[in-house]
């Protein structure tokens, strides 16, 4: 009895318990402003012949509502240029006619910024980035001017001396390819009586359900038809299609708690909890985590759009290779896990074998997708089983002179992956930078998301799982190339994991 009565106060108690759980903290959320990690060139490594429909874009909902109106109304919380700079390349430009201006606006409220600010930023990125593209929805918004006037004043800023060297002119109003698009801001028009740039509505498949009515609604009416978007652009990602997808939300929730679940804005803060427990619940919000487990039953937390985003585009890559496109994607809070996971899937366009710029995790396709990692003693390269360690992600740096990487350890200050091109050595190690020609390496496509990993020294000499060895600990070295048929052990897939 007296054991009842025990566990009986304490299930009471965590029902009685306040509604959030611990600090939760994922890349693909931050509430952090500055560049977390510098992607202003990812377009660079993407194929002239590639169109729009091909691309996997991070965008921005709301883009300039970066802190006027407070939380019901903030959507972001970097400046501009530290969106662009961060790979955000889909704008979301919301204009209010004002005494002959432009000025930008979330519904009534202003946002402290006037149009001209958005293309003297625009314009400026694409100076210092020839190779980028800027997709820039504009829309007028809490106005009551008429469409002809709109326009005249939008003219007026894209027409300026300084700006129309910058704004897509090209015929193809439908689906341009890189070559066309490259250092122009394309209008994505959402508003009628003109035929600039590309039509919003008309030519793209659109996501958008933004309004819910309660905390309750972020995984029925918001992740789900999120889920569907994702999977339909993936699935459709071999036609000319083009789709958008919004992550974000509010109404009954702040923009904020939709993108990350959490009870409050921080980057770090607790997820809510819904209420719910588990296994008492167990066919309730199947995507969203149980947490703070004990005697068996869970809390069902909340999760945000930006993190199931993407876990699920991460997973899929690391376990089968299933996700190649997922259209335009346009957030509220975006980090640099989310931005990086859209970019990376833009890989299979890229120029020759080049991949953009960021953190991968290098998994072997002969191990069942162990990834390297560095063991501590000698810093030895070795395969084991995945996991978010640090110690398993790689920023691979592009060497323009050397056409090669150099590829760095997050768990080191400075080191990277070295050949010890030492006698006969094969051996694989971590190594302090100094630029060495053994200290970069090649990458040559072999397969989706697959690669071979050629050291700039010797490029017969590449990567490879010794003895095609399947146990954590296998050591990893350079070998002699090997025929396709038996080189299994020197494939390897990269996954980004920021």
């Amino acid at each position: 009895m007296k054991k009842m009565i025990l566990v009986s106060s304490i299930l009471l108690s965590m029902l009685l318990s306040p509604n959030t759980v611990n600090a939760h903290r994922h890349s693909g959320y931050s509430d952090d402003s500055g560049v977390e990690f510098q992607n202003s060139k990812w377009m660079d490594a993407i194929r002239d012949d590639i169109k729009l429909s091909d691309l996997s874009i991070p965008g921005t909902h709301n883009t300039m509502s970066n802190g006027p109106g407070g939380d019901t109304a903030r959507n972001q919380v970097k400046s501009l240029s530290e969106q662009l700079n961060s790979g955000i390349r889909f704008l979301d430009i919301r204009a209010r006619v004002t005494s002959g201006k432009l000025a930008m606006h979330h519904g009534p409220i202003f946002l402290n910024s006037m149009f001209g600010d958005v293309m003297n930023g625009s314009v400026d990125f694409l100076k210092k980035n020839p190779s980028e593209v800027i997709f820039m929805r504009i829309k007028q918004e809490h106005s009551t001017s008429s469409d002809q006037e709109f326009i005249k004043i939008l003219n007026s800023y894209l027409d300026a001396p300084n700006n129309a060297p910058y704004i897509y002119q090209g015929s193809n109003r439908t689906n341009p390819s890189m070559q066309e698009m490259r250092g122009k801001i394309v209008i994505i028009r959402n508003f009628a009586g003109s035929s600039m740039g590309i039509h919003y509505n008309s030519e793209f498949d659109i996501q958008d359900n933004h309004n819910l009515s309660t905390n309750w609604d972020l995984h029925d009416y918001k992740w789900e038809p999120v889920k569907r978007q994702l999977y339909k652009a993936n699935n459709n990602s071999h036609n000319e299609n083009k789709y958008i997808n919004y992550l974000s939300g509010s109404g009954g929730s702040f923009p904020y708690f939709v993108a990350s679940g959490h009870s409050s804005r921080g980057t770090s803060a607790p997820r809510l909890a819904t209420g719910l427990t588990h296994p008492g619940w167990k066919d309730s919000y199947p995507d969203f985590p149980r947490v703070d487990w004990f005697m068996g039953i869970a809390t069902i937390a909340f999760e945000g759009t930006n993190v199931l985003t993407t876990d699920l585009i991460r997973n899929n890559n690391v376990k089968n290779n299933t996700f190649f496109s997922v259209g335009v994607i346009l957030a509220d809070f975006p980090g640099s896990g989310l931005i990086n996971n859209v970019i990376g899937l833009n890989t299979r366009h890229s120029k020759e074998d080049r991949i953009p710029d960021g953190i991968y995790s290098i998994h072997s396709t002969s191990a069942n997708y162990k990834a390297i990692q560095f063991i501590s003693k000698g810093r030895d390269a070795v395969i084991w089983e995945s996991n978010d360690d640090n110690n398993q992600k790689f920023e691979f740096k592009y060497d323009y002179n050397k056409q090669a990487y150099q590829i760095f350890n997050k768990d080191g200050n400075n080191i990277i992956m070295a050949w010890n091109n030492v006698g006969n050595s094969d051996k694989v190690f971590g190594h302090p930078n100094e630029y060495k020609e053994e200290h970069y390496w090649i990458l040559e496509r072999s397969g989706t998301n697959m690669y071979i990993f050629k050291n700039k020294k010797d490029s017969n000499k590449v990567l490879d799982v010794h003895n095609l060895g399947q146990t954590n600990g296998t050591r990893v070295k350079v070998n002699e190339r090997h025929p396709y048929e038996h080189g299994s052990a020197q494939r390897f897939a990269l996954n980004v994991n920021n």
